[in-house]
């Protein structure tokens, strides 16, 4: 019984944890609009973008047409 035990402990998932940061220049409503960019560019490029890789993407994006 012990054997079956320590194979259950050993395929346990870790517990994921997440890092908030706080950035008050910047509305909720703004966020939320970002939030609706990176599951819309998770969706095209096939992969998963953190929240700091999603604003730098938004970025890019919106200044892509002001570059002279």
């Amino acid at each position: 019984m012990d054997e079956v035990t320590e194979k259950d402990q050993k395929k346990a998932p870790e517990k994921k944890t997440t890092v908030s940061v706080m950035l008050p220049a910047i509305p909720i409503s703004v966020h939320k609009k970002i939030m609706k960019w990176r599951l819309k560019r998770a969706a095209e490029i096939g992969k998963q973008l953190s929240s700091m890789d999603a604003y730098a993407d938004f970025l890019k994006e919106q200044t892509r047409n002001l570059e002279v």
